[in-house]
């Protein structure tokens, strides 16, 4: 059962988390990378948090990835793009 439940989020039903390709830039060097990404979701920008100050997604350190609050997750099909600037080399 604990398996299951582990694994029917990903199997079934639209993406909730989105890997980044490379690590974000901390440009303003406040630790806080939602501000250097640029969410779309079918070419329209999402906010991490919407007008009314619901959490719409959060960018994840630990996997280097931007997870979709349940309420927002896209729907199936949708075309997902984040942007951001990746550090620079050494």
């Amino acid at each position: 059962m604990r398996v299951y439940e582990r694994i029917l989020p990903y199997t079934f039903g639209p993406s909730s988390r989105f890997y980044l390709t490379s690590l974000p830039a901390d440009l303003n060097r406040d630790l806080s990378f939602e501000d250097e990404l640029e969410v779309h979701v079918n070419g329209v920008v999402v906010a991490p948090t919407n007008e009314d100050g619901d959490r719409q997604w959060a960018y994840v350190r630990d996997v280097n990835a931007v997870d979709f609050l349940p309420l927002h997750v896209p729907p199936e099909g949708a075309a997902i793009a984040i942007t951001y600037h990746p550090p620079c080399s050494p």
